[in-house]
């Protein structure tokens, strides 16, 4: 029991240093593409279709990473983002996912790459025949690849020089729509990150 107790202690006490984790929060700038979006069925002598746009949403995003594994230079953490624009067409986000950063040593560069899924929302002009409606409201389940690089201004303060995500959704749209899975999402942000 004793040697036990030992070993495990010491396995705790040598993981600390690996699982010390550091907290992230972020906010960019965000724009957005996205293309397949459904935008009412219209009925048709052989039947109905569906119609479908593409659209720029530009807007703000928000988010925090919580950094759990630290290997040397390698980082491995858990990300939580939203992002919003408004007006019509837009757009909302709220995606959470896994995270693995690379910090050079001797350098300022951070590189990350990551994989989200969760939730997104489109709102775009009614384009159908029946019913009548200004506007669309769609909602997707969707899964995001990211890949960015940080810029280190200062030990707790990071310039997010680029993120790029492209993504898809998974699950059909709730209104108006045969057809919701095949939206694709393209972004690009930029903004600070702070560390604590």
């Amino acid at each position: 029991m004793r040697t036990r107790l030992v070993v495990a202690s010491a396995l705790l006490f040598l993981a600390l240093p690996l699982a010390h984790p550091q907290i992230a929060v972020y906010g960019t700038f965000s724009a957005n593409h996205l293309s397949g979006v459904d935008t009412g069925v219209s009925y048709t002598p052989n039947g109905f279709q569906t119609n479908t746009d593409s659209f720029f949403a530009n807007g703000f995003g928000a988010g925090v990473t919580l950094n759990f594994l630290h290997l040397g230079p390698a980082s491995l953490g858990f990300d939580v983002r939203g992002s919003i624009t408004s007006g019509t067409p837009s757009a909302k986000t709220v995606l959470g996912g896994v995270k693995f950063g690379f910090h050079p040593p001797h350098t300022r560069i951070k590189p990350y790459v990551q994989v989200s899924a969760g939730y997104l929302q489109s709102n775009t002009s009614y384009r159908g025949t029946d019913p009548p409606a200004q506007t669309v409201t769609n909602n997707y389940g969707t899964y995001e690849f990211i890949g960015g690089l940080d810029y280190s201004l200062h030990h707790f303060i990071d310039l997010r020089v680029v993120e790029i995500g492209v993504g898809r959704t998974f699950a059909p749209s709730i209104d108006f729509s045969s057809t919701g899975g095949n939206a694709t999402l393209f972004t690009i942000n930029t903004g600070l990150v702070f560390h604590f």
